[in-house]
C-alpha cells in the first residue's frame, strides 16, 4: 500500500475545533452526581440497583443508595431513569491511525487503548487526551515494533544483533512510550535480549511470541501479553514434532501444517493436549502474563472473514480506506495476504483449535484482556464485537466484561484506580439502557459517556461523531506523502 498520512483541510480543522469546544465547554465547572441508576459491579459479577453516583472532579466520591442522596447546586443532576452504569470499556490492542480514532473510541464507550504501533505523533495525541486539549480515550502506546530480517512490515526496527538490545529499550523508555512491541521474525537470541533489557530499565516487552520462541520461554522471561494467542497451540500441541502454526500467511512452515489440518492430513481431533494446555495457563497466571486473542480480526485469515460494518466508511483514515474494497468483498485474507482457497480452508480449522483453546485457557484460569487490532472507523463498535465472539466461545459474560475493564486495569497497575464503580476510582464510566451482565449487545445502547469526571450525554455524543464524519468527507482530508 502507499504510504499516507491524515491531513486536515481548514474546512475540517474547523469542524473539529467545534466539536472540542462542544466537547469541553462548561462540562468541568460543576461536579456529576448520577440518580436513579443500577451500578454494575464488575468484580463481583452483581449489580447494585437504585443507586446514586457522585463524582468530583475526576473521582467517584460515593456509591450510595439513591434514597439516601441529597441533590445540591452545586453538582449537575443527571437522571438515569433507571439505566445502568459501568465502568467504560478498554481495548487492549488497537493501531490508531488518526488523533480522531481516538476521540471516536471514547464516544461509542471505550476510555482506555493500548496502541499497538506508536510514533512521536502518537505520543503527542497521548499527551492531548491526558492535558485535556483532545477527547479521546486514554492512550498508552508502544513505539514502532522491533522485528527480525527480512521484517513483516515495512517500517519496522529491524534487530539481529542482541548487543543492540539494551540501547533499544532505553531508548523507547527516554522517549516516552509505555512499552516495547517485539514481533514475529526475532531470532531467539535477540528475543531473549530484549526480554533482559527490559527487565533492567523497568520496560515492559509485549506483542508477537516470535516463532521461534517457546510460548513458556516468553512467559518464564517476563513477556507481559501475548497477541493473537500466538505461540499456544504450538505450546500446547499433543504432537510436539509439528511446527508452530501461527501466522501462517507469513511463515512457510506454519502454512505446510496449516494446510495439511485443512486436507484432514493432520487432525484436529486431540491436538490439544489438556496437560500441557493447564500447564500454560498456570505459568500465565504465576508470571503475570496475560493472553489478548483478538478472535475476530483473526477471521480475515479463514473462509469467513470479519464482516462490513455499516457506515464505517464515515470515520476511514488512509490505511483502511485503501483495503475498503476488500473490507466490503471479504477477501482482505485472499487478497492482501494472497491465500489460496485450500490455505484458508485450513486457516478454518486453526481458526477452531484456536478458540477451543481460548475456553480451555479460560476454564484454566488463564488471564485475558479483551483487544481488538480491528477497524479503527468502527471503534468501540469492534470492541463490543469482539467482546460478544468472547462470549460465544463459551466465557460468562460477567468473565468477558472483566476482561474488559477489571482485568486491563490490573495489567496497566491501576486496579483501584481504573476498571470499576467504586470510591476513590478515575471517574471513567458509560451509562447504558440496560444490563451488559445479562447481554453484552447492550454495550452498544450508549445513553452517555463520562471520561474522568467529564460527561458526554448522547445528544453530545451524535453531534460530535457527525462534526467528525464532516472531517473525513472533506475534499482536502487525505492528502499522499
Amino acid at each position: 500500500m502507499k504510504s499516507k498520512r491524515f491531513t486536515q483541510s481548514r474546512v475540517a480543522g474547523f469542524l473539529l475545533f467545534t466539536f472540542f469546544l462542544q466537547a469541553t465547554e462548561g462540562v468541568l465547572a460543576d461536579d456529576l452526581l448520577f440518580r436513579n441508576v443500577h451500578v454494575v459491579d464488575v468484580r463481583t459479577g452483581t449489580v447494585l440497583e437504585d443507586r446514586a453516583v457522585r463524582i468530583e472532579g475526576e473521582r467517584i466520591t460515593a456509591v450510595i443508595p439513591d434514597v439516601e442522596a441529597v441533590n445540591d447546586a452545586g453538582a449537575t443532576v443527571i437522571d438515569a431513569k433507571g439505566g445502568y452504569l459501568a465502568p467504560g470499556l478498554m481495548d487492549m490492542h488497537v493501531h490508531l491511525q488518526v488523533r480522531e480514532h481516538a476521540t471516536m473510541n471514547l464516544l461509542r464507550g471505550v476510555t482506555t487503548v493500548r496502541n499497538m504501533w506508536g510514533n512521536p505523533e502518537t505520543l503527542a495525541w497521548k499527551a492531548a487526551v491526558e492535558e485535556g486539549a483532545l477527547p479521546g480515550a486514554r492512550i498508552v502506546t508502544s513505539g514502532a515494533l522491533v522485528d527480525g530480517e527480512p521484517p513483516i512490515w515495512e517500517g519496522s526496527v529491524v534487530m539481529t544483533d542482541p548487543a543492540d538490545a539494551d540501547a533499544f529499550v532505553l531508548g523507547q523508555k527516554r522517549a516516552g512510550y509505555d512499552f516495547v512491541k517485539v514481533y514475529s521474525r526475532l531470532k531467539p537470541e535477540v528475543f531473549s535480549a530484549l526480554l533482559d533489557a527490559g527487565a533492567r530499565h523497568d520496560m515492559e516487552i509485549s506483542g508477537h511470541v516470535a516463532q521461534d520462541v517457546p510460548l513458556i520461554d516468553a512467559i518464564a522471561g517476563g513477556m507481559r501479553t501475548s497477541e493473537h494467542l500466538i505461540g499456544v497451540l504450538h505450546a500446547v500441541a499433543a504432537d510436539r514434532s509439528l511446527p508452530n502454526p501461527s501466522l501462517s500467511p507469513k511463515d512457510d512452515r506454519a502454512k505446510e501444517l496449516v494446510l495439511k489440518l485443512g486436507a484432514g492430513e493432520v487432525s484436529a481431533e486431540g491436538f490439544i493436549d489438556p496437560i500441557r494446555l493447564e500447564a500454560v495457563a498456570a505459568a500465565a497466571r504465576g508470571a503475570g502474563h496475560w493472553f489478548v486473542p483478538t478472535t475476530q480480526i483473526m477471521r480475515n485469515f479463514s473462509t469467513d472473514p470479519v464482516p462490513y460494518i455499516d457506515g464505517m466508511e464515515r470515520f476511514m483514515g488512509p490505511m483502511e480506506r485503501d483495503i475498503l474494497p476488500l473490507i466490503k468483498d471479504g477477501t482482505v485474507g485472499k487478497v492482501f495476504f494472497n491465500m489460496e482457497p485450500a490455505h484458508q480452508v485450513g486457516e478454518d480449522v486453526h481458526q477452531r483449535l484456536r478458540r477451543q483453546a481460548i475456553l480451555k485457557l479460560y476454564n484454566a484460569g488463564a488471564p485475558m484482556l479483551v483487544g481488538t487490532d480491528s477497524y479503527q472507523s468502527a471503534a468501540g463498535t469492534v470492541t463490543i464485537d469482539e467482546m460478544l465472539s468472547l462470549h460465544a466461545l463459551g466465557i460468562p459474560n460477567k468473565s468477558v466484561l472483566r476482561a474488559a475493564t477489571l482485568e486491563p486495569a490490573r495489567y496497566l497497575g491501576r486496579e483501584g484506580e481504573l476498571g470499576e464503580m467504586r470510591e476513590g476510582a478515575i471517574a471513567d464510566l458509560i451509562l447504558l439502557n440496560r444490563n451488559p451482565l445479562e447481554d453484552l449487545a447492550a454495550l452498544k445502547d450508549l445513553k452517555g459517556v463520562v471520561k474522568a469526571g467529564v460527561w458526554y450525554d448522547s445528544k453530545r455524543i451524535d453531534a460530535m461523531l457527525d462534526d467528525m464524519a464532516s472531517a473525513f468527507a472533506a475534499p482536502s482530508a487525505q492528502e499522499e506523502t
